[in-house]
C-alpha cells in the first residue's frame, strides 16, 4: 500500500483498481520486484483475481480490460519510482 500512497493514486471509481495492483505487488518490496514474479502475478489476476464465489473457491477470473488496466497502472507507479530514483530501472521495461 506504501506504493499507492507514496505516488499519490487518487481516490474515486478506481478504487478496485488500487486494491488489485495492492494484492498484484504484495508483499513484496519495490526493490524486490522482477519481471517473472509480475508476470506470475498478472497472470494470477487473469485467473482468480476476482471475488471468491461458490464456483469460483479461489476467485473468479478478471477480464483481460481489468487485468490490462492494473499492470499499466503498475507500469506507471513503477516509471514514476525510476524517475523519483527510488529503483534503478523499470523491472516491467521491454528489454529488460
Amino acid at each position: 500500500m506504501r506504493l499507492i500512497k507514496r505516488f499519490g493514486l487518487p481516490d474515486g471509481p478506481d478504487q478496485a483498481q488500487r486494491r488489485n495492483l495492492i494484492r498484484l505487488r504484495g508483499s513484496v518490496p519495490i526493490l524486490d520486484l522482477k519481471p517473472g514474479l509480475i508476470q506470475d502475478a498478472v497472470n494470477r489476476l487473469r485467473t482468480r483475481g476476482a471475488a471468491i464465489t461458490k464456483e469460483c473457491p479461489e476467485g473468479r477470473p478478471l477480464s483481460a480490460k481489468t487485468v490490462r488496466s492494473i499492470a499499466t497502472l503498475l507500469y506507471s507507479c513503477l516509471a514514476d519510482a525510476v524517475r523519483m530514483e527510488h529503483i534503478p530501472a523499470n523491472p516491467m521495461a521491454a528489454g529488460k
